[in-house]
């Protein structure tokens, strides 16, 4: 048994580069040191807390059994000052300073149970692992109401200057005594995730040089997002599906092929992220890829050089008409840490 507890935190000024020139189509020409930022105002804090019990068995030399349990708290807050141009400013030297927010709090306990080891068929090595996971991941997020006055609908005037929610686009001033009001945002969207899933992946060895690798994976995936305004939700169960096949034609290196699935849903960041569930994709089908590869690797001068190259081909199929409640998630197949393990 091994328990483990992980303590990270952070508190910088983020800085969201220069402005875009509306007019020009291009980032405005200015001095790429220049901050359009507010010292006084913005600023970003992240924290992870994450507990781990690590447990193995083994019955024998070809039996092994593991279990990981993990929780975790992963806070994200931040005030970062957007130099917006949505209403010319630019053009006439000026730069809104704009912001975007998040305070949100994401707590997630997982846990994964494998039964691992190596069999002989038909006088061939055989490995496999087989195992199950459970989770849940839940983050609440409240973002923060700033006064940046109207920028965006009116543009910067000397009001705007007076105020520090504008500042000159050639000189701005990080130093500005900004003195607007900040107040964080009473209703709060919670974003919550349970997934459960079983899969097996195995490899044949055929012979010394061929090898046969694939697996199998069954998601029950279930998420939903709560706010004052509305509530979403999408829920689904689906297979996933990978092969390769390794043909080593000498010690020092391997040719292979390999094929496998996976796909993105709406709700993959739970709620802290661009992929969050929102009313215009919660119906929507998930983006399907299919990955195809075939590559090599070598080991050269007793292994101090190393080549390696591979073709692929990367179908993506967009989401189909709404189709409620059955929603596919899948996670990609052999990007998985048990499939790196039995290949």
């Amino acid at each position: 048994m091994t328990l483990e507890y992980y303590h990270f935190e952070s508190h910088d000024i983020p800085d969201y580069g220069i402005p875009y020139d509306q007019s020009s189509g291009r980032p405005a020409k200015v001095d790429e040191d220049n901050f359009y930022g507010l010292l006084s105002r913005d600023f970003r804090d992240n924290s992870d807390d994450t507990a781990s019990v690590l447990i193995t068995h083994d019955f024998n030399d070809k039996l092994h059994f593991s279990s990981t349990s993990v929780y975790s708290r992963n806070t994200n807050n931040y005030i970062v000052t957007n130099p917006d141009d949505s209403a010319g400013n630019v053009a006439n030297g000026y730069v809104w300073r704009n912001t975007k927010s998040r305070n949100s709090v994401t707590k997630t306990l997982a846990t994964q149970l494998q039964l691992s080891g190596e069999v002989t068929l038909a006088g061939m090595p055989n490995r496999f692992a087989i195992g199950t996971e459970l989770s849940n991941e839940r983050t609440s997020n409240r973002n923060y109401s700033v006064d940046t006055g109207n920028g965006r609908n009116a543009g910067c005037d000397d009001a705007m200057l007076a105020s520090y929610n504008c500042t000159l686009l050639s000189a701005p001033n990080p130093h500005d005594p900004w003195t607007g009001t900040i107040s964080l945002s009473t209703d709060a969207t919670v974003t919550e995730t349970d997934t459960r899933s079983l899969y097996a992946f195995n490899t044949l060895e055929l012979n010394d040089a061929w090898f046969i690798n694939g697996g199998i994976r069954w998601d029950d995936y279930q998420t939903s997002s709560e706010a004052a305004s509305a509530t979403l939700d999408n829920d689904s169960d689906f297979f996933n599906y990978q092969l390769s096949v390794l043909y080593k034609p000498a010690a020092n290196g391997s040719i292979y092929a390999a094929w496998g699935t996976s796909s993105n849903p709406p709700g993959t960041s739970n709620g802290d992220g661009s992929d969050r569930l929102g009313s215009n994709n919660e119906d929507l089908q998930p983006e399907d890829t299919k990955s195809y590869e075939l590559g090599s690797k070598w080991e050269l001068f007793d292994g101090r050089l190393s080549l390696n190259g591979s073709i692929f081909q990367i179908e993506k199929t967009m989401p189909a008409l709404p189709q409620k409640p059955d929603v596919v998630h899948r996670k990609p197949m052999w990007a998985s840490k048990r499939s790196k393990a039995l290949r």
